[in-house]
């Protein structure tokens, strides 16, 4: 007689034993945080005048949220990077929206609240367009003449971990092979590229990160697996033609003060221009070459500058590795300068556009 017991089903090659099969009922962590900070956003919450969340608000929301941040004389929200890097995640999956200075519910709010296998969906989708995941390659990219964006070393990296687990040292690897790989570095390895390779592995740290915070990836004694629900989903390259370029100008330029003249009296005259925001590097790697970098708020162009210093080896300087963690990046900045020839250069500052035609 043919044996008619059900047999056990076997995992897919490269899956991660993963606790969510057993109860699918329970959430990744991501999902849970996003339900939860929509619930506490409600019909609004009041934000400060630079459209920062108040203090008390942020420190609530770091312990609601779990979010890994240390609240010890921190002078402003922004410098929660974990309680950003949700906000940021919410505001792309448009499930927040900042209005003037209210932070309000987006329009998908409501339908991805109410359905939270969407919102998971969603969550894993946006990953990769995340502003957290590239900040690296961001900074590494124009010095390789048409090279992929940072989702295409995403993509090698879910290949290979489909074939089994992998070490994060190796993890990185993949993804610095499949962006670099064609350019063939290491036959003659331009100045700062250890540099370059040490930006990439953050990179692909910080993404792991999300990735298993949405339950696609376990990360267990420094090696990455796929779970089962990785095993399903499938990554795609985020095309540079994937942007609206007129949506790009309207993030980038903004009326900033030209020039201010102060009268007798006490009075001032105040000229604004339009302007975008960049950030300036000139250092050992390029043979000294000038780059530029622009940025849609002067935040994010100081938050870039001081990932770029402390990766240009400032994280072993103890004042460096201070000001980093309480965020105080223009500080950093200068103490960079301070710390190498007078012909380098790291600098944010606005640079003002010609309008005329």
């Amino acid at each position: 007689m043919p044996d008619t017991k059900p047999r056990p089903k076997t995992a897919r090659s490269g899956a991660a034993p993963d606790p969510a099969d057993a109860d699918r009922a329970q959430p990744p962590t991501a999902v849970k945080q996003m339900l939860a900070l929509t619930h506490w956003v409600g019909q609004g919450r009041q934000l400060t005048t630079t459209r920062q969340l108040r203090r008390a608000d942020a420190r609530h929301l770091v312990e609601l949220l779990a979010t890994g941040d240390q609240d010890t004389g921190t002078r402003s929200a922004a410098h929660l990077h974990g309680l950003q890097r949700l906000l940021a995640w919410a505001h792309r999956i448009d499930l927040l929206h900042t209005d003037g200075p209210r932070l309000r519910p987006g329009s998908a709010a409501t339908r991805l609240g109410e359905n939270p296998t969407a919102l998971r969906k969603v969550l894993f989708a946006t990953v990769p367009r995340l502003e957290d995941t590239r900040r690296g390659w961001h900074l590494v990219r124009p010095n390789l003449q048409g090279a992929a964006d940072f989702s295409a070393g995403l993509v090698a990296l879910w290949r290979r971990l489909r074939t089994g687990p992998l070490t994060e040292e190796d993890a990185a690897q993949v993804v610095w092979n499949e962006l670099a790989g064609p350019y063939q570095l290491e036959l003659r390895p331009p100045q700062g590229l250890a540099t370059w390779k040490a930006m990439v592995a953050k990179d692909v740290t910080a993404t792991l990160r999300l990735y298993e915070a949405v339950g696609a990836v376990r990360i267990e004694d420094g090696r990455v697996a796929l779970t089962s629900y990785g095993l399903q989903r499938d990554l795609t390259v985020v095309r540079d033609n994937d942007f609206d370029p007129r949506k790009l100008g309207e993030a980038f330029i903004h009326e900033e003060v030209s020039s201010q003249v102060f009268h007798p009296g006490g009075d001032t005259t105040t000229e604004l221009a339009p302007a975008v925001w960049t950030l300036a590097h000139r250092g050992y790697s390029g043979s000294g070459r000038l780059d530029i970098w622009t940025y849609t708020s002067r935040k994010r162009a100081l938050k870039a500058g001081a990932d770029l210093a402390m990766a240009c080896a400032m994280d072993d300087h103890e004042a460096a590795r201070s000001l980093y963690g309480a965020g105080r990046y223009e500080d950093l900045l200068a103490l960079y300068e301070s710390h190498h020839p007078e012909t380098h250069l790291l600098r944010v500052q606005p640079s003002f556009l010609d309008t005329e035609r």
